[in-house]
């Protein structure tokens, strides 16, 4: 095994390695303090993604349960069909799921951070991003209809438009690039806010 697990951390943490690379895995983050950390806030960060996305309780409480396999690979045809869109709010039951599936196509397929934003009680909101800048999963509960999300990127803010409707709100933007800052804005006043750490 290389060193560090690189990627494979959060495959490993969606469930995506075969059971061969899962037992290399575990006997390599077993002696890895930095690989062990990696893969544990990998599944955090899709045990978050999980509940927010309403999977069924069945399905979540399998360990490494692959739920999402044939949605990713499904997603990843979506996915390269839509890699020019910029931002895609996720509307409507069909064009969300496949949008959702785009969204998890590309977690899965990346080497991923999380960060939750500092919200109102009552309200819930987790940012997903790239370590390379290459997309952004806003995920919000508890927020009101229409919430911007605004970021902030080489000292300059940017509206990326509103989050889609829907128990949890989302919002994916490919090629969204390095932020500093996720804000999220209703009406002209932040309601919650964060910054990833890449």
């Amino acid at each position: 095994m290389n060193d560090h697990l690189h990627d494979d951390a959060e495959l490993y943490a969606l469930g995506f390695t075969d059971p061969e690379r899962s037992s290399a895995i575990e006997a390599h983050i077993a002696g890895c303090a930095e690989c062990r950390a990696r893969v544990i806030a990998a599944e955090e960060a899709a045990a978050s993604l999980s509940a927010a996305l309403a999977v069924p309780a069945a399905t979540r409480e399998r360990p490494r349960a692959p739920w999402t396999s044939g949605l990713a690979a499904a997603a990843a045809v979506v996915f390269a069909a839509t890699a020019g869109i910029e931002a895609v709010a996720l509307q409507g039951s069909a064009q969300q799921g496949a949008r959702t599936g785009v969204a998890l196509a590309a977690v899965a397929a990346s080497h991923f951070g999380h960060t939750t934003l500092t919200s109102a009680p009552g309200s819930a909101v987790k940012v997903l991003y790239a370590r390379d800048g290459g997309w952004l999963y806003v995920i919000a509960d508890g927020v009101p209809a229409g919430v911007h999300a605004v970021v902030r990127q080489s000292g300059r803010e940017r509206d990326l438009g509103p989050l889609g409707p829907g128990k949890p709100a989302t919002l994916f933007v490919a090629d969204s690039g390095r932020v500093s800052d996720v804000t999220l804005v209703d009406g002209g006043r932040a309601i919650a806010h964060g910054s990833p750490a890449y």
